[in-house]
């Protein structure tokens, strides 16, 4: 466990784990420019993911997730293709 620097506030602090994971996700997977991706889950992980795929250059991203609230905001992140359960 480290202190967080004095100027990132905890709600950056909270957020450095689960960007991590989707940047790893996206290195994992090989995620260039123009690649098709699939995100399982609209989670924090996932909401963050998708932007590890954008920044990465995937052409498409499709999400998939339970939680209907959290598609719009998938949206608004570059989203266009969702399957719901």
């Amino acid at each position: 466990m480290r202190r967080l620097p004095e100027n990132v506030s905890l709600e950056e602090g909270a957020l450095l784990e689960p960007l991590s994971v989707g940047v790893y996700a996206c290195v994992r997977a090989g995620v260039t420019i123009g690649k098709k991706v699939l995100i399982c889950g609209v989670g924090p992980i996932g909401l963050v993911t998708i932007l590890g795929t954008k920044a990465y250059g995937a052409s498409q991203i499709c999400v998939t997730g339970s939680f209907i609230c959290c598609l719009p905001i998938s949206a608004a992140c570059g989203v266009i293709y969702f399957m719901c359960q």
